[in-house]
């Protein structure tokens, strides 16, 4: 997943919305939004520290999926 999360950054993507076995069993989806990810990676000194931490992203019911990555697109602009 990791050269997807890259690719979607270089092409400037303001988030990635991820699915995977566990989210479709709980109904949620894991959305990164990765402008803010960035920004709050910047203060995290450990790699330790960045995993626990997740900057950036969030899980959310799948069917408030659209809104949240409108909020991202609007606290973007």
């Amino acid at each position: 997943m990791r050269p997807q999360m890259k690719y979607a950054d270089r092409r400037g993507a303001p988030a990635v919305i991820m699915v995977g076995t566990d989210e479709l069993e709980q109904g949620v989806v894991t959305i990164k939004d990765l402008k803010e990810g960035a920004r709050q990676a910047a203060a995290i000194e450990s790699n330790q520290e960045y995993r626990k931490a997740r900057p950036g992203q969030f899980q959310a019911p799948r069917a408030e999926m659209i809104a949240r990555i409108r909020e991202i697109l609007e606290a973007d602009q």
